[in-house]
């Protein structure tokens, strides 16, 4: 990119905005707030404001800022285009000289639609290039500027190769034709056409634009976000958590032990430090992924793309829970969840800190064009959703049980029972478990036991999320055929590898119950 630099600062037509400025004022003004040689700023300023006390400062570029999105408008251009049109230059004109495209990428992302930020960015490499079909040849003042024997830089053929493939392709190139032709001197526009269509599509934080602790990266700022929720989730929980043990003090139905619910709260909290990572490194994986592989361009401002993740994630939940039972590999995570030997709202807290590979059953939705922010969202309502069927205290409840997942059918889920084993893996919708045939109602004569048939007999946290990693990597090892040890990872963990013995099965064990001190017995017999 320095390359970029070290070409674009050279005397050019970029230059002769400089010309233009009112004298005094002081270079990268967007960024300034108060200061006595520019107009005062609202206490909570908004995109228009900045365009109107501080964008236009700058006559020339805020003109021609306003004259591409007013070409895009009379053409008919979609809203994405019109908004793509009135940001592409909002660097160069206050902030930068050189790689503009990339900066006002940067500025714009936490606000815009995806589709917006990435037709800003590749406009600008996609301008140093032909495009027949849309009628557009290298500018011939590119050549007075740059000089004839200008060189595009790598780096933009790179990016302009990268976009044609893209299906945004068609709006950077309306931005890059109506950048192109947007230079007229005589020409007087206003901001007021476009006030209603960025009150529309950007996304104004409440307490003021450049206040909001908005990142330049709107895919790993998201993430962030949704796992700020689930830690607020969790102190949430916790108040349910105490009004269900009182529940079932008061009608003599009590679920909870203490050390089980202070265990399964120790994993709960341990797994916030793995989501935390994951959810970064998920969101900025997946955002490039959306970027440079999606089919589609779907639009979050439509109620049927909400509908249609909603749904498509539930769906990519109900393999990668059943997989998580059927794959030893992604079990070895999920057995954490399944460790406790009570059923109660501490169990729906009680995550792994080692579920890294869940994240490839949602790929499909990425690839489709479902925006990150989306996702993120409607995971977030399904993982809500599955917290209030983990009690024992709601009984069936009539049709609901043949649509959604309950308490009913996920105590199912929660057994060891032989005839309960590996069924129900719906997350909202019970309906993938009778389509696929995995769904077992709740047989009022075969009470649930919950637990694994493995016990783990540990309160440990650490060795909680660790024992089946070892177990299974143990048997990978020992068994002799290299072909076992690779199927071990993705047979069922009731299978064992030829001539390895491990820990009998017993769904039918005595709860795992020691008194570690001498105020364990006592507290037991309230906890």
């Amino acid at each position: 990119m320095m390359e970029g630099i070290e070409v674009q600062v050279k005397p050019s037509w970029l230059g002769q905005i400089e010309a233009v400025d009112p004298p005094g004022l002081p270079r990268g003004r967007f960024l300034m707030g108060d200061d006595p040689r520019l107009p005062e700023m609202p206490a909570a300023p908004t995109l228009i404001d900045f365009y109107q006390l501080r964008v236009a400062l700058q006559p020339t570029g805020y003109a021609h800022m306003l004259q591409s999105a007013h070409r895009a408008m009379q053409q008919g251009a979609s809203e994405t285009v019109i908004l793509a049109c009135l940001l592409h230059d909002i660097a160069v004109t206050n902030l930068i000289r050189a790689d503009h495209g990339y900066w006002a990428a940067a500025l714009i992302e936490p606000y815009v639609h995806p589709e917006v930020t990435w037709a800003v960015r590749y406009h600008q490499a996609l301008r140093y290039f032909a495009e027949p079909d849309y009628n557009y040849d290298y500018p011939a003042f590119y050549k007075s500027a740059f000089g004839e024997d200008f060189v595009v830089p790598a780096y933009l053929h790179a990016d302009r190769d990268r976009a044609r493939q893209h299906t945004w392709y068609d709006t950077a190139m309306q931005v890059v034709v109506n950048d192109f032709y947007a230079f007229e001197p005589d020409v007087e526009l206003d901001l007021s056409p476009f006030v209603p269509l960025i009150e529309d599509n950007f996304n104004q934080p409440p307490e003021g634009l450049g206040f909001d602790n908005s990142g330049p990266d709107y895919q790993a700022i998201a993430p962030l976000h949704a796992a700020a929720l689930a830690e607020g989730r969790l102190i949430e929980s916790s108040e349910l958590l105490g009004c269900e043990f009182l529940f079932g003090w008061l009608t003599k139905r009590n679920t909870f032990t203490l050390a089980d619910t202070l265990n399964s709260l120790q994993l709960g909290m341990l797994s916030r430090l793995r989501g935390l990572v994951q959810l970064g490194l998920i969101g900025i994986a997946f955002g490039a992924l959306t970027e440079n592989f999606t089919l589609f361009a779907l639009d979050p401002g439509q109620w049927w793309v909400w509908v249609f993740a909603f749904v498509g994630y539930d769906l990519g939940y109900y393999f990668s829970h059943r997989y998580g039972h059927e794959w030893r590999i992604l079990w070895a995570s999920h057995v954490v969840h399944h460790q406790s030997e009570q059923y109660n709202l501490s169990t729906a807290l009680r995550q792994t800190s080692t579920g890294w590979l869940n994240g490839i059953f949602y790929l499909p939705l990425y690839i489709i064009g479902v925006p990150v922010e989306v996702m993120i969202s409607v995971g977030s309502l399904n993982l809500i959703y599955q917290f209030w069927v983990h009690t024992e205290h709601v009984g069936e409840l009539g049709v609901i049980e043949k649509i959604m997942v309950t308490p009913s059918n996920h105590r199912v889920h929660h057994a060891k029972n032989p005839m309960y084993i590996d069924k129900n893996y719906g997350g909202v919708f019970i309906l993938w478990d009778r389509l696929f045939g995995t769904y077992q109602p709740e047989l009022t004569d075969q009470p649930c036991r919950y637990g694994i048939t493995r016990q783990l007999q540990s309160w440990n946290p650490v060795w909680a999320n660790v024992h089946a990693w070892l177990d299974t990597a143990q048997q990978s090892w020992q068994t002799p055929r290299l072909s076992d040890k690779i199927k071990v990872w993705f047979k069922s963990p009731a299978w064992d590898a030829p001539g390895i013995a491990s820990t009998p099965a017993d769904w039918q064990a005595a709860k795992f119950q020691p008194v570690t001190s001498r105020y364990g017995a006592a507290l037991h017999l309230y906890c």
